[in-house]
């Protein structure tokens, strides 16, 4: 399976970076399935704007689980369960919470999706058409 982008492209890597970078990649490749484009023997784009348009896109998903606070490596196991306010009061000082499963649901959907950012950095190349031929 081809990766898109080097530890090298990160100003502040996580530890697992090398792990983050694949499985980006292979989102950016699920996205990507009907796009037409050239590839080397690796399976990198040999296109220079849709080579660097995927790092792009990896770089950008790295980005987006690490501000979610998400390590895509170890699944729904490495989301953190946050608590939310649903209430407060300052007279009785009470404050409730919910179990913060709405919150985990949503970034455990985020594991298996591009972010916004990365789906806009592809662009055409997840919106094209499926061409059938023959």
């Amino acid at each position: 399976m081809p990766v898109y982008a080097t530890a090298a492209d990160f100003t502040d890597p996580p530890e697992n970076i090398e792990s983050q970078i694949r499985l980006a990649s292979s989102l950016v490749d699920d996205a990507t399935m009907t796009a037409f484009y050239s590839v080397d023997a690796t399976g990198v784009p040999t296109n220079e704007d849709i080579r660097a348009r995927f790092k792009a896109a990896v770089v950008a998903q790295v980005g987006y689980w690490a501000e979610l606070g998400i390590n895509p490596v170890l699944g729904v196991a490495g989301i953190d369960s946050e608590k939310v306010a649903t209430s407060k009061s300052i007279g009785g000082a009470s404050i409730s919470y919910e179990s913060g499963e709405r919150a985990s649901l949503a970034k455990s959907n985020a594991l298996g999706v591009l972010g916004p950012d990365a789906l806009t950095v592809l662009g055409h190349l997840i919106k094209g058409p499926v061409v059938v031929r023959g």
